[in-house]
């Protein structure tokens, strides 16, 4: 059995990596967060909350976790439709970034922690090296 030695021009630049490593962290996060929606739900008490409407949003929040998880995979394997895909996510990240650090129950801790990693994606995907290797015929 022969192992194929990888072409190092084929090899993803570092700021893509990175990039791939950021998302990966937010699709992690994404699905601690359907994880406690659902644990939520398990602890409130009857009537409380509308069971149906708690289920659909953990069950959304968790597909939407596994896509980001697949786009996370697509941009450590270059491809090329990972990054419009990162890039529609970092951008409705922002916008609920922003989004939390306004109104009563203002949260900036959570909007600095959801700001600064998708500008850093931002920055990464529109890099040089990331723009060529993404425009690379395969």
């Amino acid at each position: 059995m022969t192992v194929k030695q990888q072409d190092p021009q084929q090899r993803p630049p570092r700021p893509l990596l990175v990039a791939a490593v950021l998302v990966a962290l937010e699709s992690l996060g994404t699905l601690v967060l359907a994880v406690v929606l659902l644990v939520s739900l398990l602890g409130a008490k009857a009537g409380s909350v509308d069971t149906g409407s708690s289920i659909a949003l953990a069950l959304t929040v968790l597909v939407g976790a596994v896509l980001l998880g697949a786009v996370a995979y697509g941009l450590f394997r270059v491809a090329k439709w990972a990054r419009p895909a990162a890039l529609v996510w970092q951008l409705v990240q922002l916008l609920v970034g922003f989004d939390a650090f306004q109104g009563a129950g203002a949260r900036p801790d959570l909007g600095a922690l959801l700001i600064v990693p998708a500008a850093v994606v931002l920055v990464l995907l529109f890099t040089p090296s990331v723009s060529a290797v993404m425009r690379r015929e395969r």
